[in-house]
């Protein structure tokens, strides 16, 4: 049997992403576990350890000035464990992003137009675990 060893490439804490009120808990503060760039729909995801994904909508042309406030755009709070993977289908429903979880979720979210709202649309419950990678292919998603 084959093993596979999974080791972290790098860590992000930021009070940014704390779920505390202040900023003195900043150890508390959720990290960020996966990314993923959209450039379909110009915007950012980010997903932290606490279940939550930080969304920042993108402008390749505009360089926000120094001191600028980078709070998310929005921030998604469907899932109850820590996000390890994401991935963004455009062929279905005018895009679908999916999003896996320590809570053994498989989340599918419409970013047909992630400007005006992002919906969970569908929850695929009854994975065995923590959800740790997905792909999609011509069959469908496999998590």
């Amino acid at each position: 049997m084959t093993s596979i060893d999974f080791r972290p490439a790098g860590v992000f804490s930021s009070p940014l992403f704390s779920t505390q009120r202040s900023a003195r808990r900043a150890s508390n503060a959720a990290e960020a576990s996966v990314a993923l760039f959209v450039p379909q729909r110009n915007f950012l995801f980010l997903g932290l350890t606490d279940g939550k994904i930080c969304c920042w909508e993108t402008d390749k042309s505009a360089t926000p000035p120094r001191g600028k406030d980078t709070a998310p755009t929005r921030v998604l709070d469907e899932h109850r464990g820590g996000i390890r993977c994401m991935i963004f289908v455009e062929d279905l429903c005018q895009g679908i992003m999916f999003t896996g979880s320590a809570d053994r979720c498989i989340k599918m979210w419409d970013l047909s137009d992630p400007r005006i709202s992002i919906p969970c649309v569908h929850s695929l419950h009854g994975h065995g675990g923590t959800v740790l990678a997905l792909e999609y292919g011509s069959g469908g998603v496999l998590g």
